[in-house]
């Protein structure tokens, strides 16, 4: 590879990415397990967990486990609260 060439690295998602991408899996599918999150979002599972609390206590997004280790539908649905930015 010639000196002058750069390589690109992929970057990690970021955060507001990751809220984005939850609430849109969740959308689509209603029930997706824990390992599609994280395969997806490509992060740990602390990371995975962190930001699952910070939707549920910031977002009031209805997000709930189900015994398979799976999160359900909805997030930001039309029941669901968004916060106001004023």
């Amino acid at each position: 590879m010639p000196a002058n060439t750069l390589q690109r690295v992929p970057l990690a998602m970021d955060r507001t990415e990751r809220f984005y991408r939850i609430d849109q899996l969740l959308h689509e599918q209603g029930v997706v397990s824990r390992h599609s999150f994280m395969k997806e979002l490509e992060v740990s599972l602390a990371t995975f967990k962190r930001d699952l609390e910070y939707m549920r206590d910031r977002f009031n997004a209805p997000i709930a486990w189900e015994a398979a280790r799976a999160l359900r539908f909805p997030v930001f649905g039309s029941t669901s609260r968004r916060p106001s930015h004023s």
